[in-house]
């Protein structure tokens, strides 16, 4: 048979360019004289996913080389086709060996409903997904920067957590702070007020109670200077007490700042849980998103 079979009314017809990349790639034999009738399908696919905001749109090429079969994995064979790959003339003297069935426009219906169930059956995109953070990965993003932008997200919650936490603890170690400060004073002015009774204490710079007692002076002098001595004592009182009331401040502080500490490190590692928890997430292909753009019949050599 010297010429090709007629095709349907609107169908293009072309042949397979020997210097066309990917000949190899669908069975076709350099300087055969044979010619197989394939299909050069264009698609055009979208893929989305409302939740993630992806709406990706991706060009499928392909030739299908057992048109009038089921269409499978075999026989669609992807390759990125182009006009320079076919021409409107055959390289020479040619035999057609046609198909089973004849290329009406019923034939070529039905192979667009076909490619678009096996695309549909077939192909799908994977993103990344982080469902504590709702967060989505971009259509083709390397899991291991996905995991760096989430990582990222993930502190800039921490932080605000932090600074909320902050904000909670301030008021209460500030109102804790004054109350040491005062605390402190209070030590210090009672420190000084006992130093001066002591210096107080000494009497006609001999000394204490028993050299005035011992040295035969009068009662009044003696009482003055066992009253003085009492007075002393009930300070250095006052003061243990005070020094009692900053050491339990002090320890309050302590207290609300490990308490601080405490939440910080749960917050922190709670948003490092959320980060790490990453999975895949499969988007498929719905028909009405499957546009079947350009088929056109391609004789390759075989």
């Amino acid at each position: 048979m010297t010429l090709a079979p007629a095709a349907a009314p609107g169908t293009q017809a072309f042949y397979l360019d020997p210097g066309a990349p990917w000949a190899d790639k669908i069975g076709a034999v350099s300087g055969s004289t044979s010619l197989k009738p394939m299909v050069a399908a264009t698609v055009n696919l979208l893929y989305d996913e409302a939740p993630a905001k992806i709406e990706h749109r991706e060009v499928f090429e392909a030739i299908l080389t057992m048109p009038g079969e089921p269409l499978t994995d075999q026989n669609v064979i992807a390759v990125d086709h182009d006009v320079r790959d076919f021409t409107e003339s055959p390289p020479g003297p040619a035999q057609f060996n046609g198909l089973a069935q004849p290329m009406t426009k019923s034939f070529w219906t039905k192979l667009r409903t076909d490619l678009t169930d096996y695309l549909v059956a077939s192909r799908r995109i994977h993103v990344w997904k982080n469902p504590g953070l709702k967060l989505y990965s971009r259509v083709g993003e390397p899991e291991s920067e996905f995991r760096a932008r989430s990582i990222e997200v993930a502190n800039e919650q921490a932080d605000r957590a932090i600074a909320s936490l902050r904000d909670k603890y301030r008021v209460k170690i500030e109102g804790v702070r004054d109350q040491l400060a005062i605390a402190d004073r209070r030590v210090a002015e009672l420190d000084a007020d006992i130093e001066a009774r002591r210096e107080g204490e000494v009497l006609s710079g001999a000394g204490d109670l028993l050299g005035a007692l011992l040295g035969g002076r009068r009662r009044n002098t003696i009482s003055r200077a066992a009253s003085r001595r009492t007075q002393t004592r009930q300070t250095e009182a006052r003061r243990d007490k005070a020094a009692g009331a900053k050491a339990d401040k002090m320890a309050d502080l302590a207290e609300l700042e490990a308490e601080l500490a405490d939440d910080i490190m749960a917050i922190t590692s709670k948003w490092d849980d959320i980060a790490a928890l990453i999975e895949q997430v499969e988007i498929p292909l719905e028909k009405v998103d499957v546009k079947v753009s350009e088929m056109k019949l391609v004789w390759v050599p075989s």
